[in-house]
Parts: structure tokens; sequence; C-alpha cells
């Protein structure tokens, strides 16, 4: 029977095969956790660059949507304000000249169920 401290047999060169597996395992995780910090240093620059371009053309996005959504705002207050006022010119047309207002407004009607009839 072999003797497990007995380093001249089997289980001395399996000893020496485990520990160069050791070693071995060893250095190729030091050389993984070299090459993972190595591609990490060159990327994180370029991750750190695209995210700025892309904070950048996010604000731009916003920016650029803000000023339509106030030329929006303005346009529908624009809007607004001419549908008052012609609702105002229509009120005091129709107060100062009732039956010329009252003909307009047959006649359209007239028009409007012509037109109608026809489709």
């Amino acid at each position: 029977m072999q003797n497990p401290n007995d380093t001249n047999g089997t289980s001395g060169t399996t000893g020496h095969q485990a520990d160069q597996a050791r070693r071995n395992i060893n250095e190729t995780q030091r050389s993984a956790h070299e090459a993972i910090d190595t591609v990490t240093g060159k990327v994180h620059p370029a991750v750190d660059q695209v995210a700025s371009k892309v904070h950048s053309a996010t604000d731009n996005l916003a920016g650029a949507a803000s000023h339509a959504a106030d030329r929006l705002e303005r346009r529908s207050e624009e809007f607004m304000d001419s549908q008052a006022e012609l609702l105002e010119n229509i009120r005091d047309y129709t107060h100062q000249k009732p039956i010329t207002a009252l003909g307009i407004a047959v006649g359209a009607g007239f028009i409007l169920s012509l037109l109608l009839r026809k489709s």
C-alpha cells in the first residue's frame, strides 16, 4: 500500500500536477482580470463619450420640443383671439344689419341644402 506522504511515487507526480494546475488556473485568472481591466479602461472613455453625446442630443431635442410647444401655444392663442374677433364682428354686423344677416343665413342654408342633396 502506498504511503500518502510518499513523494517519490505516483502520488508525488499527482501532487505536482495538481500544483501545476493550480498555478495555471491562478495565472489564467490573473490574465483574465488584467484583460478585463484593460478592456474596461479602453471602453470606459468611449462609453462616457457616447453617453455625453446622447445627453447632448437629448438636451437639443428637448429644447426643440419646448420651442415648438411655445410656438404652438402662441399660434393657438392667436387663433383663439382671431376666432373671438370674428365672432364679435359677426355679432356687430347682425346687430347693425339684421335683415341682411338673415338673408345671408337663408341663402347659405339653401346652397348648403342643395349641395348635401346632390351627395
